[in-house]
C-alpha cells in the first residue's frame, strides 16, 4: 500500500492546524504591510514579509521534528537550514545599506537557533536508576561499533567515559539518529532509556583541593564550575573524538579525588531551566 503520509509531515513541516496559524499570521502581516507608507523603508518592510514568514514557518516546523522517523529528520533538517539561509540572505539584501529592524533580526536568529537545536530532535537519554548504589561506567564496545556508522545515520552521541563514577539518577549517555547502541549487561541491568526534550550535561563539583563534592545536572549550554562528565562523541554524523584517558587511569584518578570518601556519600543535584522546551 503506498505511503499516505502527507509530504508536509515527511519534511517536518507544520500540520494543518500549524499551517492555519501560520497563514493567519501571514495574512495579518500582509494586511499590515499594505498600510505602510510608500517610502524606501516601507517598501523594504513589504518585501520582508515573505522571508519573515519563511523564518517563522521553519521555527514552528522544527518544534515538531521529534515526531518524524529518525531516518526522515536529516532531510527535514537540511531543507530547514537551506530555507533559513535563503530567507536570511533575502533579508540582508532587502536591508543592505540601512539598519535592519530588530524584529526581523530576532526572527532570523530564532530560526537559525531552531535549526541548530534540531540536531537533538528525538533525543534518547540513558539514565542510571535513582535508587541503589553508584556504579563505575563499564566499557561499552557496542557503542564503538555503532559509531562506525555515525555519518550514514547522522548520529549525535555523548556518553560518560569508561571508568567514570556514576551517581544514582544521573544521565549516562544520550543520542539521536536511531534506537541507539546495544547496552552492555552492566548498564542494561540498572539503567533506563527515556525520551528527552533536550541534551543535558553532568558536572562533577570539586572543592578547592580538587576533591569530589557531588554532581550537578544542567542544560548542555550551561557552564557551571566543575568537570563535565558526558563526553561528546559525534554531532550530526561528525565524529568528535575519544575520551582523553584509558578507563583504568581515569578510574584511579577519580578514586584519588574521592579522598577516602565512600562513593555513596556523594549527592546528585539538578539545575535545569524548566521554562525551556
Amino acid at each position: 500500500m503506498p505511503d499516505q503520509t502527507p509530504r508536509s509531515a515527511a519534511l517536518g513541516l507544520p500540520d494543518a492546524a500549524g499551517w492555519t496559524l501560520l497563514l493567519a499570521e501571514g495574512l495579518e502581516l500582509a494586511k499590515a504591510s499594505a498600510a505602510l507608507p510608500r517610502t524606501a523603508e516601507g517598501d523594504a518592510w513589504r518585501r520582508s514579509v515573505a522571508p519573515l514568514i519563511e523564518c517563522e514557518a521553519v521555527r514552528h516546523a522544527l518544534a515538531n521534528m521529534g515526531s518524524l522517523e529518525a531516518a526522515e529528520r536529516p532531510l527535514a533538517r537540511d531543507l530547514a537550514a537551506v530555507t533559513v539561509r535563503r530567507a536570511a540572505g533575502e533579508l540582508d539584501r532587502i536591508w543592505r545599506g540601512r539598519q535592519m529592524p530588530e524584529e526581523l533580526l530576532a526572527a532570523a536568529e530564532a530560526a537559525d537557533r531552531a535549526v541548530a537545536a534540531s540536531v537533538y530532535a528525538g533525543l534518547r537519554l540513558l539514565r542510571l536508576g535513582p535508587k541503589g548504589e553508584p556504579i563505575w561506567m563499564p566499557e561499552w564496545p557496542e557503542a564503538e561499533t555503532w559509531l562506525e556508522n555515525a555519518i550514514e545515520r547522522r548520529i549525535t552521541f555523548a556518553a560518560m567515559a569508561a571508568g567514570t563514577l556514576v551517581l544514582p539518577g544521573s544521565p549516562v549517555a544520550w543520542w539521536t539518529g536511531d534506537e541507539g547502541p546495544e547496552l552492555p549487561p552492566e548498564l542494561a541491568a540498572v539503567c533506563r532509556v527515556e525520551t528527552a526534550g533536550r541534551p543535558l550535561q553532568v558536572y562533577r563539583e570539586l572543592d578547592e583541593a580538587g576533591r569530589f563534592e557531588g554532581d550537578l545536572v544542567v542544560d548542555l549550554d550551561a557552564l557551571p564550575p566543575g568537570m563535565p562528565l558526558l563526553v561528546p562523541r559525534a554531532l550530526d554524523g561528525e565524529r568528535l573524538g575519544d575520551p582523553p584517558y584509558q578507563s583504568e587511569r581515569w578510574r584511579s584518578m577519580q578514586e584519588a579525588a574521592l579522598a577516602g570518601r565512600e562513593p555513596g556519600s556523594l549527592s546528585l543535584r539538578e539545575k535545569i531551566d524548566e521554562t525551556r522546551a
